[in-house]
């Protein structure tokens, strides 16, 4: 099997999740005495990230490995639409924190890794000409043109 390299998009989703799976197991919240990792700060978002992360991740491979861009652009559909919900649910934790008087660590590395892995998504879709924004042409020369 011949790996192609991953294009802008599907190379920062795919180190956004990297980030965000290592930042889950960082002391994301602490009350002064014990940190507290994003596995152990939240009951559900934990999971709604790492399945985040492992979107990116996907993407990044089968953008690689895929001789069609069927597969990575269905996916980069779906990671930018997850992102979303996920980010602004990530963003309302690093504003009201899952407890009472926590001091904020590394949350902000998760949320920023949780959002580029979204944007990743959204440039992987751009790229291959899925129009995210009403009224826009779709950009000519991606992998879908038959230029390549």
């Amino acid at each position: 099997m011949r790996l192609k390299a991953p294009r802008l998009g599907e190379l920062l989703a795919g180190v956004a999740g990297c980030v965000l799976l290592v930042s889950l197991f960082l002391p994301w919240y602490s009350d002064g005495e014990l940190p507290m990792s994003g596995f152990e700060a939240f009951a559900v978002l934990d999971i709604v990230l790492v399945l985040l992360a492992g979107l990116g991740i996907v993407l990044m491979l089968a953008e690689m490995t895929q001789p069609t861009s069927a597969v990575p652009t269905a996916i980069s559909a779906l990671l930018a639409l997850f992102g979303v919900v996920v980010v602004i649910w990530a963003a309302i934790s690093l504003i009201a924190p899952p407890g009472a008087d926590l001091d904020r660590e590394w949350v902000l590395a998760g949320v920023a890794a949780a959002l580029l892995c979204t944007i990743g998504g959204f440039i992987s879709g751009r790229d291959e000409g899925t129009d995210f924004w009403p009224g826009q042409e779709p950009l000519s020369g991606g992998r879908g043109s038959g230029d390549r």
